[in-house]
This record gives C-alpha cells, sequence and structure tokens, in this order.
C-alpha cells in the first residue's frame, strides 16, 4: 500500500494603497502609483503532513508446498558381491568335477605367449575335438576335478591355492558322476588333508579367480594332454558351481597324434602350431583354450 503525501501550498497575496490623492466616493480612478510591492512573505510554512500510512500488510503466504508428499522406502536391498568382505566363505576348501568340456568356439581365448590377444588355434578343429570328448567323457572312469582351498571369501581373496585332479569313479555308476554329491578316489594326488599334492597359488578379483600353473597334465576325451606352457585358469565358483576357461600350449608331437587318431594327417599339426616356446622362430606347439562348467565333488 503506498502512502499518500499532502502537500500544502499557502500563496500570500499583497497589496499597496495610496493614501493621497485618493478619488471621492463614486468616482474611481485608476492607481497612478508606481511604487513596487517590496514586502516579502515572511510567513512560514509550519503546517506538517500529519498523515500516515496506517494500513498493515496483514496478507501472509499460507501456501504450503504439499506437491511431494509420497516417501523414499526405496532402500539399497542389493547384495554388494563385488567388494572385500561381502563374499565370505563358509567352506574355504571345494571340489567340483568338470561336467562339460569343450573347445571355445572362437580362436581369441586366453592370452598364452603374453601378447595381448586370446589364443586357441585349435578352434580350427573345434568340431572333430568336441566330438571325441563329448563320446568318451560321459562314461571314463577318470574324471577332472578341479580343487581349491585357502579361500577366506569368494568375491576378493589376494591368496588361495588350486589344483586340477585326475581322481576316478571307483564304483562303476557314472550315472550320477555329476549329481553334485558323488565321491571320487584322488590316490596318491591328494595328501592326508584331502589336498592336492601338486598345486598352485592364485587370487580372487572381483569374484573373478585367475591361476597360472607351471606344469599339467588332462585326461580328456582319451588322451593324456601335457602342457607345453604354462596353464592359464580363470572362472567364478561358489558351493553351488563352478565355470570358467583353462588354456594351454599342446606339444605339436602329441597333436599330431591325436590327428592321426581323429583321422586327420599328422602334417596338420604342423600347420596349426602357433606358439614358439623355445625361442627359435618355429612354432612348436598349439594353443588351446577350454570352456568348462563344474559340479560339486568330494574326493577320498
Amino acid at each position: 500500500m503506498s502512502r499518500l503525501a499532502l502537500l500544502i501550498v499557502l500563496a500570500g497575496c499583497s497589496q499597496t494603497y495610496s493614501t493621497e490623492g485618493k478619488s471621492p466616493i463614486g468616482s474611481d480612478t485608476a492607481d497612478t502609483g508606481s511604487g513596487n510591492d517590496t514586502d516579502t512573505d515572511s510567513g512560514t510554512d509550519t503546517a506538517k503532513d500529519t498523515g500516515k500510512d496506517t494500513g498493515v500488510d496483514t496478507g501472509k503466504d499460507s501456501g504450503i508446498d504439499t506437491a511431494d508428499t509420497a516417501t523414499d522406502t526405496g532402500g539399497d536391498t542389493g547384495t554388494d558381491t563385488g567388494t572385500a568382505g561381502s563374499c565370505p566363505a563358509s567352506k574355504s576348501q571345494m571340489v567340483w568335477v568338470v561336467q562339460t568340456l569343450e573347445v571355445a568356439e572362437t580362436r581369441g581365448g586366453l592370452d598364452l605367449d603374453g601378447d595381448g590377444t586370446g589364443d586357441n588355434v585349435l578352434a580350427a578343429v573345434r568340431d572333430a575335438l568336441n566330438t571325441s570328448i563329448i563320446d568318451t567323457f560321459p562314461t571314463t572312469p577318470v574324471v577332472l576335478a578341479w580343487q581349491m582351498w585357502g579361500v577366506d571369501d569368494w568375491c576378493d581373496d589376494p591368496s588361495i591355492t588350486g589344483a586340477f585332479l585326475s581322481p576316478s569313479d571307483v564304483d562303476g555308476d557314472h550315472t550320477d558322476d555329476y549329481s553334485g554329491t558323488e565321491a571320487f578316489s584322488a590316490g596318491a594326488q591328494i595328501n592326508g588333508k584331502g589336498l592336492a599334492v601338486e598345486n598352485g597359488a592364485g587370487s580372487i578379483t572381483s569374484g573373478t579367480y585367475t591361476f597360472s600353473f607351471a606344469s599339467g597334465s588332462f585326461d580328456v576325451g582319451g588322451f593324456t594332454l601335457v602342457n607345453a606352457t604354462p596353464v592359464l585358469v580363470t572362472g567364478t565358483a561358489d558351493e553351488s558351481g563352478n565355470s570358467g576357461k583353462f588354456a594351454f600350449g599342446m606339444d605339436k608331437s602329441l597333436m599330431a597324434e591325436i590327428a592321426v587318431a581323429e583321422g586327420y594327417d599328422a602334417s596338420l599339426a604342423d600347420a596349426l602350431a602357433d606358439l614358439d616356446t623355445d625361442g627359435d622362430g618355429v612354432g612348436d606347439a598349439l594353443s588351446v583354450t577350454f570352456d568348462f562348467v563344474a559340479v560339486p565333488a568330494t574326493v577320498y
């Protein structure tokens, strides 16, 4: 509300009359006085503007923001499975028996020669090798098992131990080999604590384990595969299962033997050799990367 300013302007008027030469009554003659009105208006305007703005702004902003009335009930109920300490092991020692095994589909497997690219030259004969594995794997008395122990956390653990084993199903019943409860005889491959005698160190980072073994052999598809390079293994595991990849270089003389057994010419080994393990500039081993899936088991 605006204030009303009251301006009082007092206009003073003064006149000068001459007492001499007045005309008789009834004969008004002009004032011929030539004197100027020199009186000064000495009156002071003492009137004050006493009017006050007494209006009070009583209007209040009584509007309340009622728009956001929803309560945030969206709590973070997800389990963090990628941080150290978030996946403690109820079992620090476990064994799995490999249920499915096949040569990886593409040439990009695990990096065996350290050049930054995956190696799996045997993808070129994948179908033939996988057929041999599939035909013999379910019925062979010797299985491929994978053991890990010393695990404090299945998400992040800088120091664990693992090993491949070739135990036997001595009861002769292969129908329950992959039931998740079968026990296999590992004989002298394990010590009195049930741990693999030949083993290697590894680690788990963000749920993925990695190992590198200097040596190893695998009974696969009726053949004993002896490695010509370190064996690399990577995957994820817990009490319900284990899946991943393992890779190694196979000596070309062994590959020549397998090629002949599978109906190929022995020269196939020379043609495919992609790893130079002795540094002479000539390929002497063939890279192979396997995909595997394993289920829980025990060994004795």
